[in-house]
């Protein structure tokens, strides 16, 4: 079968699977996504829902990733260019609830390093990343059944420019303005304690000042939450990332673009209004275009609090 082909019918197959599974995230906001495909500092703010009106959730995040190994269309390939690479990097997540339909989020990152080992050269590099702006907007809620559908927009605005990529992986942002939008599908089921979340993102790219323009970006997550004393949340995502391939200067860069499918497990721990969660990436499945270095794993830390300002 052609690979573009095959690559195109496992992304819907798993699309359509996590749309047909379809307060807990609304109103603890106790999940922090962040997502990052191969080398590149590309950072998804928190995926949550809308917050009550005058609550004001504060998230502060730390994120690692590791990766060693080269994957060439299904089959992990040997080692090219890169030999190892790590990303420790921070985020501050601050949400507030405008009306009890509308919610603004604003995510500011910090990478603290980025190490890039491509012997004979090492590159260490450390600054801003990007700053996100997103107004979520609740659809519809239905208490009885406790159903809520909240859908987003807003947008991402680079922190540190671009200007040569030659280098573009040992920056700390891509240097790109984007547009976000994003859906957000809540399913409650009281009498087991279970709750469903279906996340639907995608993050579309301008040319950033090198003349490189980076692919569509979209994640598609299924997550699953349940108590498991009363203060700890037991919690289990299947996250899809699809990103196309990138263009330089107009012309297509054949070694850009993915698929993965990623299973994340958490721990979060609750407190009247605090929580703090731990986070593991582990990629189960992944396509890639051409030959690129991808991670192969990454790690979340969260501590988050909720307060009323008004």
């Amino acid at each position: 079968m052609n690979k573009e082909i095959s690559y195109f019918l496992i992304f819907t197959i798993l699309l359509f699977g996590l749309i047909s599974s379809q307060n807990t995230f609304a109103q603890c906001g106790c999940m922090s996504s962040l997502s990052v495909g191969t080398l590149s500092p590309n950072i998804g703010s928190s995926s949550t829902g809308t917050m009550r009106q005058g609550h004001l959730f504060t998230n502060l995040a730390g994120n690692y990733i590791f990766g060693d190994k080269y994957w060439s269309d299904w089959d992990e390939v040997p080692a090219q260019t890169v030999k190892q690479f790590e990303n420790y990097s921070i985020f501050l997540l601050t949400s507030l609830g405008i009306t009890n339909h509308l919610t603004l989020d604003m995510n500011l990152g910090y990478v603290l390093r980025n190490y890039i080992n491509a012997p004979p050269f090492e590159y260490n590099r450390s600054g801003l990343n990007n700053l996100e702006v997103l107004g979520k907007y609740n659809l519809y809620y239905n208490p009885r059944s406790d159903f809520e559908i909240t859908g987003g927009l807003g947008g991402k605005i680079p922190l540190q420019m671009v200007s040569d990529t030659n280098y573009k992986y040992t920056q700390t942002s891509q240097g790109a303005f984007a547009s976000i939008y994003q859906i957000f599908l809540h399913k409650g089921f009281k009498e087991s304690e279970i709750h469903l979340f279906l996340i639907h993102r995608g993050e579309l790219s301008v040319k950033n000042s090198a003349d490189y323009l980076y692919g569509p970006y979209f994640i598609n997550s299924l997550i699953t939450t349940k108590p498991i004393s009363d203060n700890f949340i037991g919690l289990v995502e299947l996250k899809n990332e699809l990103k196309l391939q990138d263009e330089n200067a107009g012309v297509m860069n054949y070694d850009s673009g993915f698929m993965n499918l990623i299973l994340s497990p958490q721990i979060i721990f609750s407190v009247s209004n605090f929580t703090c969660g731990i986070k593991y990436e582990l990629p189960i499945l992944r396509y890639y275009h051409g030959s690129q270095a991808s991670k192969n794993y990454s790690l979340n830390l969260n501590i988050g609090y909720t307060t009323k300002i008004f």
